[in-house]
């Protein structure tokens, strides 16, 4: 994804995948996060936003899925100097306790390919989860 270089303290870059509706963000720390499923408007605010750093607090960095791409690209084993992609957790806002209890390791252990497929199975979890007395 081409990225475009912005004014900011905090922000390095901007890039934005239409057709995938993902919003890559660089820090100056050198740290990439991809946003999954953010409109288009939002990369469209954020670029015109007078504090870029603010409107990312404000409006994107908790509102949506994302993949930490770390720091400056290093060699892996395999000998690409690409980043792995690490899912992070993403607050599931208003939804079951329970069920989060269940999705956050998935999310934070980074065993799951997509924020979608963390959920999914954090579902599954929860739906098998042997019955407690009460309920």
């Amino acid at each position: 994804m081409q990225t475009t270089p912005v004014k900011s303290s905090n922000v390095r870059a901007i890039g934005y995948d239409e057709s995938k509706r993902e919003l890559r963000v660089e820090f100056h720390s050198g740290a990439t996060h991809d946003f999954l499923g953010v409109p288009p408007e939002k990369h469209r605010e954020m670029m015109a936003a007078d504090s870029k750093g603010r409107y990312f607090h404000q409006h994107i960095r908790d509102s949506f899925a994302q993949r930490k791409m770390g720091l400056p690209p290093q060699q892996d084993e395999a000998g690409t100097s690409e980043p792995r992609p690490r899912l992070q957790r993403v607050p599931l806002k208003g939804s079951n306790p329970e069920l989060t209890e269940y999705y956050e390791p998935i999310a934070e252990a980074g065993g799951a390919a997509s924020p979608e497929a963390a959920l999914g199975e954090a579902v599954k979890r929860y739906q098998e989860r042997p019955e407690k007395p009460g309920r």
